[in-house]
């Protein structure tokens, strides 16, 4: 009988331990998401770079 007691609370801390994780994973990916839609930075900083190459080396070929 006292063995009962000690798994239902093991397994009650379980499952709030996985739906703790379950809400860091979904604050998470909204945030990313964000980031995303407000910091198109390194997306400009990238094309940038390729316009950058493609201007050097017409340049050199020419």
């Amino acid at each position: 009988m006292a063995r009962t007691s000690l798994v239902v609370p093991a397994q009650a801390g379980c499952s709030a331990l996985s739906r703790q994780a379950v809400q860091i994973t979904d604050h998470e990916s909204g945030i990313r998401a964000l980031e995303r839609g407000r910091r198109p930075l390194p997306t400009v900083v990238f094309l940038a770079g390729v316009a950058g190459a493609a201007a050097g080396l017409v340049a050199v070929l020419r």
